[in-house]
Order: C-alpha cells, then structure tokens, then sequence
C-alpha cells in the first residue's frame, strides 16, 4: 500500500512473509528502504513462523483501526515513493535476503487498491492484509476477515446495467494514547463504511459495545462519543465491539468485529512550585508527557483563572504564568490551589511573608512552605515526608499505645483513647509548622514553637 486513499502519511504498509521451513525472530531483521536499513519493531510478538504474514506500518493505530486486530504488524519508519522503488528484506547481518521493485504504472494510485504478487508480476487489487493475495486485478474476493462486505451496494454502469459494488465497514477507537489520572478522556468508539473512494461514518444502526477497561462499559445503539475519567494510574486496555444487530449479539455470534487498544494514565504530577517576587506562578510537570491544562483553574478563596486552550505543560518541563495573564491579586500572602478539568484539587500553594522586627526584640521566623502536590497516596506519603524532614518526630502505633494502657485503663476509656488518636493521624494530611524564635533584650528569654496543622484534603 505505498499511495493510500486520501492522506496516505501513515496509512502505507508492506506486507511480508516467511517462506522458509523455521521462525524468523523478525525484530532483529531490517527493511531496507531509499538506502537505509530500517529497524523492525513487532508488536505482541517476536517470531514469523513459516507461511505467516506481517505487515510492516508506519503507525500502528491507523492500521488496526482499518483491518482490526488479528493482524501481525511491525512498527518502522519509512515513506513509499508514490511513483516507485525498490525495496528489501536484509538479515540481522544487513545481507540482502529478499528484493522486489514496484511502479506506479502498475496501478493502485491513491484508489484504495493495493499492489499485490501474483506469479511473477504485480497486480492492483483489493487489499487482503493477512491473507492470500488475490489472483487477478481488482478481484475483491478474498478479503480481509477484520472486513465486512455489503454485497447488496450497486451501481449503474455506463449501459444501464447494475454491478455490484463492495461496501467495506471498519471499526476505530479514537483516544490519545495517554492521559493524567482524574482528567476526562475523550473517546470515540465508531464504524465507518466505505464505497469506492469514499468514506463516511456511521452514526447508528447495530451495537455498540466499548469496555473501558477500568471496570465500566457503555452498550449503545449509536456512536459512542464521550468523555470518561480513569480515576486512577495504570494501562488500560480498551476494547470496542460492534455487531450488525440486537439479535446477532443475544445470540451470542461473534461481533463482527472486534478492535483494541490501549491507554498508558499517569498520575498527574503537576504542582505549583513558586511564586515570583513579581507575582508569577510557577508550574511544573514531574510526568513524562505533555500535558494540556486548558480547563484546568488556579483558584483563591474569591477569584480564580481558568487556563485557555493549547496551555502545554511540557514534559519535565516549567512554565511561569505573569500576573499580566493570571490576574489573582495577593499571591503572595494568600493560599492558592490549582484544580484540574475535572474540578478537583490537585495541588496547594501558601505562603506567609515574615513578621517584622518589632522594637526591644529580635524576631527571627522560619516559614516552611506548603507545595503539596495531593496524590493517591494519601495520609502516608505526606507523614512520610513530615518525618523525613524532621527525623526527632516519631510515628505512634495507636494500637500498640492502647495495649500498653491496658493495665491501668478500663475497655471504654481505651476505645476512646484509639478513636481519638486514629482520628487525629487522620488529619495529618497536609502540614504546615512555623518556628518562631524570640529572644529579649533582658536576662529572660523564652523560645516557643508554635504547630498549625492544616487539613487540606
């Protein structure tokens, strides 16, 4: 397929196959295209076995989006010469094993055909990825079996007599390949048909059935078009099924097709970092991928600023937002949280400025600031870190301070004792501790330390 109908930039593929009598690890093979060994990728699996098939693609979405699932497809990058080339197959060595050159004078330009062996010849027909070539051009017979064919399309030739002509209907998943947990997902889930060199989606009519692999579904009679929150990180897998009709799937036939893919979710990871001594807000992304924050909100108890479309948090990246844009006034002094898309607070900021020096004494204040980033982790990962910083701090096993007590107190009061103490490790979500050291001018001095504990999810 080196001219694909319509846009054929990452819809060109080279099919292969092994014709020896022993498996091929294909992933240490290279396809040698415009004079460049090009490295093979498969995808699920390392071995051609003897008489199997693969596709070699450009993009590995857009062909299992067309033919489904079934097939052997190895990743690489390459770009088929619309006119012509010559292309092979060289070894793990990079020997040249197999050649074979192709022209457009032979047909398939940018019609949906693909060019196909037969004996010693090329032919432009219909595509069969997966399976036997078709013998003659344009025979259409032997379709791939991802393909549903409507025999009952025709249309009117030139002498008024009716042909048929092949209506071939794929299924798609369109969704990112990765996402940030607690965000919506947009997710399309479609068939569309095919007639000759068009292509039109199909808005109804049949089944459809997407599992989203976190445990929820959606069964409708139409596209699916949605926006679905993976409240949690992980890789997801997505499978997307559609039959011809309520009947079909009660009795338990197969789909008529059946298309996957999979979705990598995140945990968000993004923060506010810093505020600028000219009021900026610094963001920063600890992911591994870009993320657009149009939606996303930083919010003060009475204004907030919700970020426009195409606001790319790069991945590992920072990006500092002027006072010109956000327009918040007292970030300096005042808490500030940024909400995602969803509404949900995915990190804190505060900051107090200093006390003044006051007169006869010397005051000298230490501020931690609060830089939460609020994750699944919850309660221990905050203590965690509150310990860390001050190692003098002990974690207390409440059910161990209860045994010890038993002796000297009754069951109840004992109960109490744990509910209360369980209650108070509870709250130790977010914290904030300001240390304050005052020394008087006179013989006496006193030094306090003053604790605020903050709740902050």
């Amino acid at each position: 397929m080196y001219d694909a109908e319509g846009s054929d930039s990452s819809f060109e593929w080279v099919e292969i196959i092994n014709t020896g009598s022993a498996a091929i690890d294909i992933g240490t093979w290279y396809f040698y295209e415009n004079e460049t060994h090009h490295r093979l990728t498969p995808d699920g699996f390392s071995d051609l076995d003897p008489n199997e098939r693969a596709l070699i693609v450009q993009n590995l979405d857009n062909i299992y989006g067309l033919y489904g699932n079934a097939l052997n497809l190895i990743k690489s990058s390459f770009s088929l010469n619309n006119t012509g080339e010559t292309l092979s197959m060289s070894d793990e060595n990079k020997t040249i094993q197999s050649t074979s050159t192709y022209s457009s004078d032979e047909g398939a330009v940018g019609n949906g055909n693909s060019l196909q062996v037969s004996g010693n010849s090329w032919i432009a027909s219909e595509p069969t990825p997966g399976a036997a070539n078709n013998s003659t051009g344009n025979n259409g017979s032997d379709n791939d079996p991802s393909e549903t064919i409507d025999d009952s399309a025709s249309d009117t030739t030139s002498n008024g007599s009716s042909k048929k002509v092949p209506v071939y209907t794929y299924a798609h998943i369109d969704v990112m390949s990765q996402a940030i947990a607690g965000s919506p997902v947009s997710i399309e889930a479609y068939v569309t048909k095919r007639k000759g060199n068009s292509s039109t989606k199909r808005f109804g009519g049949g089944i459809y059935y997407l599992n989203f692999g976190d445990g929820s579904f959606l069964e409708t009679e139409r596209l699916i078009e949605i926006e679905h929150i993976y409240e949690y990180p992980g890789e997801y897998e997505l499978v997307f099924e559609f039959y011809d009709s309520r009947l079909a799937q009660k009795a338990n036939k197969e789909p008529t097709f059946m298309v996957r893919k999979t979705l990598e979710v995140h945990e968000h990871s993004v923060m506010i970092s810093q505020i600028t001594n000219t009021s900026g807000i610094m963001m920063e992304n600890a992911t591994d991928i870009d993320i657009d924050l149009e939606g996303w909100s930083l919010v003060q108890i009475s204004q907030d600023y919700t970020f426009p479309r195409y606001s790319i948090l790069k991945a590992r990246g920072s990006l500092i937002i002027p006072k010109s844009a956000h327009g918040l006034n007292s970030v300096h002094s005042s808490w500030l949280s940024l909400e995602n898309d969803s509404n949900i607070s995915v990190s804190s900021f505060s900051k107090k400025v200093p006390s003044p020096k006051s007169k006869g004494h010397v005051t000298e204040t230490v501020v931690i600031e609060t830089k939460e980033t609020i994750s699944h982790s919850g309660i221990d990962s905050a203590l965690d870190r509150f310990l860390k910083e001050y190692p003098k701090k002990k974690r207390v096993d409440f059910g161990q301070a209860e045994a010890a007590m038993g002796e000297h107190t009754d069951s109840n009061l004992s109960l109490w004792t744990t509910a209360l103490a369980g209650g108070l490790a509870l709250v130790l979500v977010g914290i904030r501790i300001i240390y304050k050291k005052k020394e008087e001018t006179s013989d006496f001095s006193t030094s306090n330390v003053i604790g605020e504990i903050e709740l902050i999810e």
